[in-house]
């Protein structure tokens, strides 16, 4: 392996024994369009040690496909990796590992930095002003909003122009893989006596309200769901989104619906996705997670780009509206919410009962 020409050229029968740092990306639904990247290493690297470092979450998420990453290592940066000298310890820790090649699938310093720190001699990843300093081989630049390319894209193109491997045919798509132990106790937990099908929900978005569509739109949704099928839905979220459940619960106001909002772990809340029939929700990381699952799902777009980060998935169904000012990017509207305001619970619900009477067990 060697640094020439503004590429990283590798040989992957070198693969044997050797050590590969990942630096996975922060957000759920990043993650999941990280796989494919995950996958093309593993790929030409099948004898390899890969070792995620992420967040303590994402080995939840990871758990789904063990066959890509031997082991993950834990980097707190919101708890004693927070400070910059428990940044550097954390990164001087990792020389430990001797690790010989590292990957960062984030775009921003701290990933750059720490592969730097680490001494790992051959570093790939994105690009920047801040990071290209500390990343050798070939540079690109992460594709920006609005070029009409997938996201997961980008993190294929890096390793093969970046990393000089060889693109992978077909062109691997993010998946997860069903857990069937924690399936099995997840039916047995949340789902016991629920009449189907089981529509599974995700009202809000860790990004921001921008993102959201309207609890009463949720609510109507979910409402004519129960009564047209007599089926249950399952409301998904973290503590942070109890009160938009909260709505939903107290307006359907049926014995159909099943707030488990804070109730879950996200293994538990990624397990029950993969065992309900259907899923529906707003562009967000779960949305990804269902469509790794191939599910049928419907899923609401508004602010975001919705050719970048649409659902890979061919049972996927979305509704969204153009809008002059979208996409925006924005964490919260500052205006009047055109985008979602758009969407009507007619149109959802449609796609809904699609999504269901097209579904093939």
């Amino acid at each position: 392996m060697n640094v020439a020409n503004g590429s990283v050229a590798t040989d992957p029968s070198e693969g044997k024994g050797r050590k590969i740092a990942v630096r996975v990306s922060n957000w759920i639904g990043d993650v999941i369009m990280n796989l494919p990247g995950l996958e093309m290493l593993r790929h030409h690297y099948p004898d390899a040690e890969i070792v995620a470092i992420a967040r303590p979450w994402v080995r939840g998420i990871l758990s789904f496909r063990p066959d890509l990453v031997d082991r993950c290592i834990d980097f707190d940066d919101r708890g004693e990796a927070k400070s910059p000298l428990g940044f550097w310890r954390f990164a001087r820790g990792l020389r430990e590992e001797r690790f010989d090649m590292a990957v960062v699938f984030t775009k921003h310093l701290k990933g750059a930095l720490m592969m730097w720190v680490a001494g790992i001699p051959v570093r790939v990843g994105f690009g920047t002003a801040e990071t290209r300093w500390f990343l050798n081989g070939h540079i690109m630049r992460k594709s920006l909003p609005k070029t009409g390319r997938h996201q997961s894209r980008d993190y294929l193109e890096l390793l093969e122009r970046a990393g000089s491997l060889a693109p992978i045919e077909p062109s691997p798509l993010p998946r997860l893989d069903l857990d069937e132990n924690l399936a099995r106790q997840v039916r047995e937990t949340f789902l016991a006596g629920a009449a189907g099908p089981v529509l599974a929900v995700h009202a809000g978005a860790a990004f921001g309200t921008a993102k959201r569509w309207s609890a009463e739109g949720y609510a109507e949704t979910c409402r004519r769901f129960l009564e047209r099928t007599g089926g249950t839905v399952i409301l998904l979220g973290v503590p942070a989104e109890a009160e938009v459940n909260t709505l939903i619960e107290e307006t359907v106001a049926d014995p159909g619906l099943r707030n488990l909002c804070g109730k879950t772990s996200l293994p538990e809340s990624v397990a029950l996705i993969s065992v309900s029939d259907g899923f529906l929700s707003n562009d967000s990381g779960l949305m990804h997670v269902a469509a790794a699952f191939a599910k049928p799902q419907v899923a609401v777009f508004g602010p975001t780009d919705i050719a970048a980060t649409f659902p890979l998935n061919e049972r996927a169904r979305t509704v969204y509206h153009k809008v002059d000012c979208s996409p925006c990017f924005l964490r919260d509207c500052p205006i009047g919410h055109d985008c979602m305001k758009a969407v009507t619970p007619d149109e959802v619900s449609g796609e809904v009962n699609r999504l269901f009477s097209s579904k093939s067990d």
